[in-house]
């Protein structure tokens, strides 16, 4: 049992949401999953802002000083594949990610990491990040991703500051929104140049490598350099494709 938990767990970590994500962006639909992108994001920020109000401390072996409801794993794993599968609609895929979600939350409780309470307010929270999230995109802004995106990410940066514990546990958030926001502004103005699926993928993947990589050489976790590190990430992980597509032009 401890192989699968680990197995479900592994489907909300960093690289496996990137790959989904690159997947997503340049073999299955680019403008969904540049919004499932998003959606994620901005519901991190949501959640570092809940945990904030509610101030459930997480349990002592984990040894963290932070906090443990809602689950920020189980919430951003939720509307991460929730995303999905609302934008998607496919009966398969559906079926997929709800059993994803559910063993997360499974996992997460089978670790001793969270209650079934921290784990269900998270998807419950999850659920309503997406449907407040769609109705802002469609009702109130048209369909207008750039301006969507950069909403988030003035949001981000405003609650990081107004909000000094909050701090860190955005930062992620912040850099990979400020990231995203680049790539809406340079698609709306200047659109998205394709050279093929296949060298699409691995360019943004072997950038998002070497980048980790850079930073992880140069070691400092810094406001500026954490932030700078996902942004470039987002950035180029969305929109580096295109760069190299123009200079074959």
């Amino acid at each position: 049992m401890n192989s699968l938990s680990d197995i479900f767990l592994q489907a909300g970590q960093f690289h496996t949401i990137v790959i989904i994500l690159l997947i997503g962006i340049y073999f299955v639909d680019r403008k969904v999953f540049l919004k499932v992108m998003a959606y994620m994001l901005g519901s991190t920020v949501i959640n570092v802002i809940l945990k904030n109000i509610f101030k459930v401390p997480l349990k002592s072996h984990i040894k963290k000083d932070w906090y443990a409801f809602p689950s920020g794993h189980a919430q951003s794993s939720a509307t991460f594949y929730g995303t999905i599968m609302t934008k998607l609609r496919n009966p398969l895929i559906t079926m997929c990610c709800c059993l994803v979600i559910a063993g997360i939350c499974w996992a997460l409780v089978a670790h001793n990491y969270h209650d079934w309470i921290d784990v269900i307010a998270a998807v419950g929270v999850s659920a309503l990040v997406i449907i407040l999230f769609n109705w802002v995109d469609r009702v109130i802004l048209k369909d207008n991703f750039m301006l969507f995106v950069l909403i988030l990410t003035i949001f981000s940066i405003t609650i990081s500051h107004a909000i000094p514990a909050v701090g860190s546990h955005t930062w992620l958030s912040q850099g990979a929104l400020i990231g995203l926001t680049a790539t809406a502004v340079l698609e709306r103005f200047i659109g998205f140049k394709s050279i093929n699926p296949l060298i699409d993928f691995l360019i943004a993947l072997l950038g998002i490598i070497a980048i980790i990589g850079l930073f992880a050489k140069i070691g400092t976790v810094t406001y500026f350099m954490v932030v700078s590190k996902y942004a470039l990430v987002a950035f180029w992980g969305t929109y580096s494709p295109s760069l190299f597509a123009s200079l074959r032009r």
